[in-house]
């Protein structure tokens, strides 16, 4: 979380980015990485 807000304001710095803008960038891939890795794990 730090990580995001750190990035966020050093991005833009004319703009400010709210960190929730950051972590669904980040995180909205990451999901559905999770989702195919558990499904080839067999535990869906």
């Amino acid at each position: 979380m730090v990580g995001a807000d750190v990035g966020a304001r050093l991005a833009l710095t004319l703009i400010q980015v709210p960190v929730g803008v950051v972590i669904g960038l980040v995180g909205g891939p990451y999901f559905p990485y999770l989702m195919r890795k558990q499904q080839r794990m067999g535990e869906i």
